[in-house]
C-alpha cells in the first residue's frame, strides 16, 4: 500500500507517516514534546518503581525526583528543569503515560515482617514445624501446642504514599527495626484454643500505675 493511499485511508498526516517508514519516527513516538526519559527509559523506570514497592521499598515523589536528578546529572542529559530536578507537572505527565503506577498509601512493616511475606519463606516455615511436631510426638496434642506473636503499636504512626502498581490490595513498607517507637504486646493461644493473658512491654525505665490500667485480667506489664 503506497503511503498517500496508507494515509487517506487511515487518516493520519501523510508526512508523519513517511517519517515513520523511513525509521525517523519510532512505532511508539507520540505528537507533542519531546520527553526527557525515552519510552524504554520510562519502562523501565515504571517497572523498578513497582519491583520496589513489591519489596517493601517503594519510593515517594520526591525519591523518585531525587533519582530521576541523579540520571539526568550522571549522564550529563541537557534539560528544561532546573538544577536537572524534575518538576511537579513532569511526574503528573510520567504517571499518565505509565497509567500501570499509582501513588498509594502504605503500612509500616519492620524487615523481618516484609521478607516473612515471601511465599518461599511461608512455604519453608511450615514444613519446618510439622517436622517439628512430628519429632516431639506432639502433631496430634493441639492443648500442647502454642502459637505466641508479638505486636507492636507504633505510638506516632506516619502514612507514606509511595508509586506502585495499580490495583495492588496491599503496599507495605519496610523499616528499620521494628518500627518507631512503641509499645509491644506479646500474646499466645494454644490450638484448643487457650488463651494466656498477654505480656506487655512499654519503652522506658520506670512503670507507671497508668499504664497498667484497664487491660484483660492476668496482664503482665514491664519495661
Amino acid at each position: 500500500m503506497l503511503i498517500n493511499q496508507a494515509s487517506t485511508n487511515f487518516r493520519c498526516g501523510r508526512r508523519a507517516l513517511s517519517k515513520r517508514v523511513k525509521g525517523e519516527l519510532s512505532v511508539d513516538s507520540h505528537p507533542g514534546r519531546k520527553t526527557v526519559l525515552t519510552s524504554q527509559q520510562e519502562k523501565e523506570l515504571s517497572d523498578c518503581l513497582i519491583l520496589m514497592a513489591d519489596w517493601g521499598w517503594g519510593f515517594t515523589r520526591g525519591e523518585v525526583k531525587d533519582l530521576i536528578q541523579d540520571f539526568l546529572r550522571t549522564n550529563s542529559i541537557e534539560t528544561p528543569f532546573i538544577d536537572s530536578r524534575p518538576s511537579k507537572d513532569w511526574l503528573h505527565a510520567f504517571l499518565q503515560r505509565n497509567p500501570k503506577i499509582t501513588p498509594r498509601k502504605t503500612e509500616h512493616l519492620s524487615n523481618s515482617r516484609s521478607h516473612a511475606e515471601n511465599p518461599e519463606t511461608i512455604k519453608t516455615w511450615f514444613n519446618l514445624v510439622e517436622k517439628t511436631f512430628k519429632k516431639a510426638e506432639i502433631i496430634n496434642l493441639p492443648n500442647q501446642i502454642f502459637n505466641s506473636d508479638e505486636s507492636g503499636f507504633v505510638t506516632d504512626p506516619k502514612e507514606q504514599i509511595v508509586l506502585a502498581k495499580r490495583g495492588a490490595s496491599r503496599v507495605s513498607q519496610s523499616i528499620g527495626g521494628s518500627g518507631r517507637e512503641q509499645i509491644n504486646v506479646n500474646c499466645a493461644c494454644s490450638a484448643s484454643g487457650q488463651v494466656l493473658p498477654p505480656y506487655v512491654v512499654y519503652k522506658g525505665k520506670n512503670l507507671y500505675m497508668d499504664w497498667v490500667k484497664g487491660g484483660p485480667d492476668g496482664t503482665v506489664y514491664t519495661t
